[in-house]
């Protein structure tokens, strides 16, 4: 109970300033997003700020984390649960940017009993782990 008292009273204070101008030109940058009306951008920008302060960020594979790159993942994630109830993907804890694909060395059962020895991937999700892009 203390936790989500002290979870909304930062969230509050964050949506309490002012957004910062990278979020407005970027989500007018990314054109799935500039066609939403100016409600929903405000508040896809309040989601996506939320999502961006509350989850550690890494680059691997010699990515270079950059402002940008979080905002751009953060528009993009907040679009999947703008119009549903949501915690703010509160279960992820962390987003994890590759330069490109990456090669997931672990082995992986296929539904005709096959098993494969790793495989290239774009992206990766665990459940009550990171996001993987």
């Amino acid at each position: 109970m203390l936790f989500s008292w002290w979870r909304r009273r930062r969230r509050r204070k964050l949506l309490d300033r002012p957004a910062e101008p990278i979020w407005v030109q970027t989500l007018q940058q990314l054109r799935v997003l500039s066609r939403l009306d100016a409600g929903a951008r405000d508040r896809l920008i309040d989601i996506a700020r939320v999502f961006a302060s509350e989850k550690k960020w890494m680059g691997c594979n010699g990515f270079r984390m950059t402002e940008e790159a979080k905002v751009v993942v953060s528009l993009q994630a907040a679009l999947l649960i703008l119009e549903r109830p949501h915690d703010y993907f509160r279960s992820v804890d962390s987003v994890l940017l590759y330069p490109s694909a990456f090669r997931n060395p672990h082995a992986r059962a296929h539904g005709d009993g096959s098993i494969s020895e790793g495989s290239i991937n774009a992206g990766e999700a665990w459940h009550r782990g990171p996001i993987i892009l």
